[in-house]
C-alpha cells in the first residue's frame, strides 16, 4: 500500500522527460512573469494614451479660445463699421492676405523669359498692401505679357511699370521694376 502511494506521487518523475513538481512551479512562474509583463505594457500604453488625450484637450481648448477671440473681434468690427457682415469679416480677414496664394498667382503668369529678383511688400495696418517686383527680362514683349497676365488673371490690380533698364550683356537682358496690389475681392471670395 505504501508503495502504491509512493508510485502515485512519483508518476510524473517516471515520465519520458522527467516533468516534476519543480518544473511545474517554474512553468507557472514563467507564465506569471509573462502575464505581468503584458499587464505592464498595457498600463504603460494606457498612461501614454491618457497623456496624449490630455495634450490634445489642452490644444483644443487653446484653439477654441483663439476662435472665440477671433469671432468676437469680427463681431466688434461688424458693430463698429456696420454694413453686411461678409464684407466686414472679409475685410478683417484679408488685411493680411494669404501670401502663398499671392505668390502662386504671381508665378502662374510669369513667362519663361522673365525672372524675379526681389518681391517686396509694403503697406498694411491702415492701407492695403502693395507689392513691388524687381527682376530681369529677355524682351519687352515678355515683360508686357507678364503685366497683362497680372491684370487679366484677376488676382492683381493696378499694375504699373515703374522703370526699365537698358539691355546689358550679349543676351540683351534688361532690368525692370513694377508695382501691383493683390485684389481684395478675389481674396475675400477665396475665404
Amino acid at each position: 500500500m505504501k508503495e502504491a502511494q509512493l508510485h502515485r506521487m512519483n508518476f510524473l518523475r517516471k515520465a519520458r522527460y522527467g516533468f516534476t513538481f519543480r518544473d511545474m512551479i517554474y512553468t507557472i512562474a514563467a507564465w506569471y512573469l509573462l502575464l505581468m509583463a503584458i499587464y505592464g505594457i498595457e498600463i504603460f500604453r494606457s498612461y501614454n494614451l491618457d497623456h496624449r488625450i490630455d495634450a490634445t484637450k489642452a490644444r483644443l481648448t487653446a484653439l477654441s479660445t483663439e476662435k472665440d477671440r477671433q469671432v468676437e473681434l469680427a463681431r466688434t468690427v461688424v458693430k463698429k463699421e456696420g454694413g453686411p457682415a461678409k464684407e466686414n469679416l472679409g475685410a478683417l480677414l484679408t488685411r493680411r492676405p494669404r501670401w502663398s496664394k499671392v505668390i502662386r498667382g504671381l508665378s502662374q503668369v510669369l513667362p519663361a523669359d522673365v525672372w524675379l529678383n526681389d518681391v517686396e511688400v509694403t503697406g498694411g495696418d491702415d492701407q492695403w498692401y502693395m507689392i513691388k517686383v524687381e527682376g530681369r527680362a529677355r524682351s519687352q514683349q515678355s515683360l508686357t505679357d507678364f503685366i497683362l497676365g497680372l491684370e487679366t488673371g484677376g488676382m492683381f490690380l493696378g499694375t504699373t511699370l515703374e522703370k526699365t533698364g537698358q539691355p546689358e550683356g550679349p543676351e540683351r537682358i534688361f532690368t525692370y521694376s513694377l508695382q501691383t496690389q493683390p485684389s481684395v475681392q478675389r481674396l475675400i471670395n477665396d475665404l
